[in-house]
């Protein structure tokens, strides 16, 4: 399914490159402007998202400041419904959600630029900086002698004869809600085609790394990590615009 989403996303965006082609919009100022974006992307071990500040350091260069969140799920989960409500659906064995808080400065340099409406500026990008795993546990909704009790999996029971209702609420469990700290890199490719100087429309492709302090328990087996290794595909959108400059009057002034 993942997959199916990811050629999706090529497809739609790059048909844009297909429209009329055209001298794109100029503006005198595009080489000392910054940036500020929102990113959205799917990984190969979950989703999410994230916000850029880009600020220029010449006509080719950005230093950049990015804050990110993303949701990290094992390759070993697999979602099962219950027989009686095919609604309620769930993971059995699964521990833990995994919330990754991400911080990171990092640099963006264009390779190739672009010069008409329909062409595309390339770049690429990598940036490193702190992580924080958000681990909050997970309850399930189980049924015993008629009633519904909400419990959490205990990998050092055997359950094979629960008789699973499905999820209970998020708000189950919060109070043992953990932080495990580490670090992250990530290295990527940008590809940008928007028609204007002003506004930014990317798709960008790369891979991402982290290695976490403790053990991350997502599922009750032998095999959970204290590293994830990523492959990911964004779609970026946002603006660039002009830095405030102090003038010679001591003044503010925007380009």
């Amino acid at each position: 399914m993942t997959a199916r989403i990811v050629a999706i996303i090529i497809l739609v965006h790059f048909s844009i490159l297909s429209w009329a082609q055209g001298e794109i919009e100029k503006d005198d100022g595009i080489f000392i402007q910054n940036e500020r974006s929102i990113g959205f992307n799917l990984n190969s071990n979950g989703f999410g998202s994230d916000f850029r500040y880009g600020k220029r350091i010449d006509g080719f260069r950005k230093r950049l400041i990015i804050g990110g969140i993303n949701y990290i799920k094992h390759p070993k989960e697999i979602k099962s419904h219950n027989q009686q409500n095919q609604s309620q659906s769930y993971v059995f064995g699964k521990l833990n959600h995994c919330i990754n808080l991400r911080a990171s400065i990092g640099r963006q340099k264009e390779m190739f630029s672009k010069f008409d409406k329909g062409s595309v500026a390339i770049r690429y990008f990598y940036s490193g900086g702190l992580s924080a795993c958000i681990l909050k546990p997970i309850y399930y909704e189980v049924k015993e002698n008629d009633l519904t009790v909400n419990k959490k999996f205990d990998p050092a029971q055997h359950h094979t004869t629960w008789d699973i209702q499905g999820k209970a609420p998020f708000s189950e469990g919060v109070s043992e809600t953990t932080i495990t700290p580490g670090i992250h890199a990530e290295i990527g490719f940008s590809f940008e085609y928007s028609k204007t100087s002003k506004v930014i429309n990317a798709l960008e492709c790369g891979a991402r790394g982290d290695i976490f302090l403790n053990e991350i328990q997502i599922m009750a087996i032998e095999n959970n990590n204290y590293y994830f290794a990523t492959l990911f595909l964004s779609y970026r959108f946002g603006r660039l615009f002009s830095p405030r400059i102090k003038d010679t009057s001591n003044k503010l002034y925007t380009e």
